[in-house]
C-alpha cells in the first residue's frame, strides 16, 4: 500500500511540474530563420513544451531587447554578427 501511495504522489508531482514546464517562456535567438523554425518545431513536438510561450529574435541585439526576467530559457546561436550567444553569459 505504501508503494502505491508513493507512486500516486510521484504522478501528482510530475503532473504539477509538467504544467509549470508548459507555462514557461523561451527566447530563441538565431540569425537563421530556418534554424529558429527547426528549434520551434522540436519544442512544439515535445509534450513538455507544447504550451510554452516562444519568443523569437533575429540577432543578439534583438534578443537583449526582448529579454525580460519572465523568460526562463534562452536558446541562442553562438556565432552571429554583432552580439553572439557567447556574449550572453
Amino acid at each position: 500500500m505504501a508503494e502505491f501511495t508513493l507512486f500516486k504522489k510521484y504522478v501528482l508531482l510530475r503532473s504539477v511540474l509538467r504544467k509549470e514546464i508548459q507555462a514557461i517562456k523561451i527566447l530563441i535567438v538565431d540569425d537563421s530563420m530556418v534554424a529558429r523554425k527547426i528549434v520551434i518545431k522540436h519544442l512544439q513536438n515535445h509534450a513538455d513544451y507544447q504550451n510554452a510561450e516562444i519568443i523569437e529574435a533575429v540577432s543578439g541585439e534583438q534578443g537583449l531587447e526582448k529579454f525580460d526576467r519572465s523568460i526562463e530559457l534562452v536558446l541562442s546561436d553562438w556565432n552571429m554578427p554583432g552580439i553572439s550567444g557567447h556574449d550572453y553569459n
